[in-house]
């Protein structure tokens, strides 16, 4: 098989701490306050909702899917896989070979239903969306290409001719403060300087949706999948204990990179059994590391509920599209689903206080508000707040007590105009004839 393995010899090895100054040396990581460290999520406003504008070093984010439709949690997960790709950072998606039927997994489970999470894995991987940044830099240097041979002063005026010229007219003291002027002085084209902005320093790419990056960047899914032996029958201690050491196996590979593992569909009897002693040792030892568990909804709640009580931070999704019986209020006619934050830690408080890494919830950064609105338009999903009218301004009117119902939102209906005449179009006037 292609896919990396893990054999039944791996053990744990800590891997050293690195110093703050390293760690901003790392590819899309920034520094925020009380000596953490961030990285983005590919969405920037879902970026905002979380504390310093990302997922900090060493976090867990639970993504749990709609029942019905899964677009929209599908969706922020390509946006989470693809700003790892385009950081060059390290992606891993751990999966689990099960040679035998064990407590863990379900009776009925075959060989093939569990390469069908490596095949679900393999298409999220060719259908990450298209790098938008890749591509402006792309074409400012096919563009700059043929003038490769003129001079930086004369790059800059063909830059400066590109622009309205009606912009900068009436400047007669503040003329040298003029991008053009200046680079012309310093010999420093715009051109150049805009395309090495794009293509390094950020820390947030933005996505076309309905392209690939396949186009862009050949990817190779079996280098993102590690195949993990069966756990059962391998030692005397308990499988989630070797899934634990498992992981911790996988941090030799760091190659100098931030480690972004996503948990794809987990089982989680197992899971919350590995994932607490595997975050405690990220922080102990300060590793660069975020991770995703990408579930779906199960009748397993009090595994899932477990699972997801060791994450720091909780996020539903919920689509309209297969809500037919039951449709969403008019109010919010325009959005596409709902992202609810069931639970969102922010390390300000333990951090400055030396309580604990993930102690509360801090007020400070605490986000605006714990349910957002989805809009998704053909390239790209913007999360939205809720902008929900007064109740007697909603369509129907209000609901709150026994009063009558306003109805003063409801859409106007046409209205049928009644003219007096001969033969009128209306048919309710009493000249008709």
């Amino acid at each position: 098989s292609s896919f990396r393995r893990i054999g039944r010899g791996a053990k744990s090895s800590s891997v050293p701490a690195r110093s703050p100054q390293q760690l901003i040396a790392l590819s899309g990581v920034k520094p925020w306050t009380g000596g953490i460290h961030l990285t983005s999520v590919g969405l920037k406003e879902l970026d905002n909702l979380l504390c310093g504008g990302g997922q900090p070093l060493g976090t867990c984010i639970f993504l749990e899917e709609d029942r019905w439709t899964r677009d929209l949690a599908y969706s922020l997960l390509k946006y989470w896989c693809a700003e790892a790709v385009s950081q060059e950072q390290n992606l891993v998606f751990p999966v689990i070979e099960h040679k035998r039927p064990s407590s863990f997994s379900p009776p009925k489970q075959t060989s093939k239903d569990r390469n069908a999470v490596s095949d679900e894995i393999f298409r999220l991987l060719m259908s990450l969306p298209r790098n938008l940044h890749w591509a402006k830099a792309q074409k400012q240097q096919s563009t700059a290409a043929p003038s490769n041979m003129d001079t930086p002063a004369t790059l800059g005026v063909l830059e400066e001719d590109d622009q309205d010229e009606d912009v900068e007219e009436g400047l007669e003291i503040a003329w040298q403060y003029k991008k053009s002027v200046q680079e012309k002085m310093l010999a420093q084209p715009f051109s150049q300087k805009r395309s090495q902005s794009s293509s390094s320093n950020i820390f947030c790419h933005s996505y076309d949706l309905s392209a690939r990056m396949t186009d862009q960047k050949p990817l190779n899914p079996a280098d993102y999948i590690v195949r993990i032996e069966d756990l059962e029958g391998r030692s005397k201690l308990p499988p989630g204990i070797l899934l634990f050491r498992e992981l911790v196996s996988l941090l030799k590979k760091n190659e100098g990179k931030a480690f972004r593992m996503v948990l794809y569909n987990p089982n989680p009897a197992l899971m919350s059994v590995a994932l607490p002693l595997f975050l405690s040792h990220i922080r102990k030892h300060k590793v660069p590391v975020v991770l995703l568990v990408y579930c779906q909804p199960s009748k397993d709640y009090k595994g899932l509920s477990r699972l997801s009580g060791s994450c720091d931070v909780i996020l539903k999704t919920e689509g309209f599209s297969a809500r037919r019986i039951h449709p969403p209020p008019p109010e919010f006619r325009l959005l596409q689903g709902i992202l609810t934050i069931s639970k969102i830690s922010t390390v300000t408080a333990a951090a400055a206080t030396g309580s604990g890494f993930f102690g509360d919830i801090s007020l400070s950064k605490k986000p605006a508000a714990f349910v957002y609105g989805f809009k998704r338009d053909r390239r790209k999903l913007h999360i939205s707040l809720l902008h929900i009218p007064p109740e007697d301004y909603a369509q129907g009117g209000g609901s709150v007590g026994s009063g009558v119902r306003s109805g003063a939102g409801k859409i106007p209906e046409k209205k049928i105009t009644q003219t007096l005449g001969c033969a009128s179009n209306s048919g309710e006037s009493a000249f008709d004839f």
